[in-house]
C-alpha cells in the first residue's frame, strides 16, 4: 500500500520538446505510487509502483521506480525532468523524514536509465 502522487512533468510545458525520461514510467501516467509513504493505495498499470529515497552518493531525495515488492531496477538512474508531490501531509512528512529539513518539496523522479 502506498501515496498515490502526481507526476508534474516537463513535457506539459510549451517550451518543452518530447520526453527526457528515455520512455521512463512518469512520461507515461499522470501519477505514480509510491509505496513507502503511508497509504490506502495499490499500484496498478495507472499508478505504477515507486519509492522515495535518500541518494547515499549525493544526499539529495528522489523518486524511483521499483517493482510491486519495492525492489528498484537495477543500474543507475537519472533524473528525466518530471516530479513528483502531492499536497497530503505524510508525503511532506516522508520528505522531512529523509531530506532533514522542516518543509517539504515536490521530489524528482529519477526514472531515466541508458544502456
Amino acid at each position: 500500500m502506498g501515496m498515490i502522487v502526481h507526476v508534474h512533468a516537463a513535457r506539459q510545458n510549451e517550451r518543452v520538446d518530447g520526453d527526457c525520461t528515455n520512455n521512463g514510467i512518469s512520461a507515461k501516467v499522470a501519477a505514480i505510487c509510491v509505496l513507502n509513504v503511508d497509504g490506502p493505495f495499490k499500484p496498478s498499470a495507472d499508478y505504477p509502483p515507486a519509492l522515495m529515497i535518500r541518494r547515499a552518493t549525493v544526499g539529495n531525495v528522489v523518486i524511483v521506480p521499483c517493482d510491486e515488492n519495492g525492489v528498484v531496477k537495477k543500474g543507475w538512474s537519472m533524473f528525466g525532468g518530471n516530479f513528483g508531490y502531492t499536497s497530503d501531509s505524510r508525503f511532506a512528512e516522508k520528505v522531512r523524514e529523509l531530506s532533514g529539513y522542516q518543509f517539504s518539496f515536490p521530489v524528482a523522479i529519477h526514472d531515466r536509465y541508458e544502456g
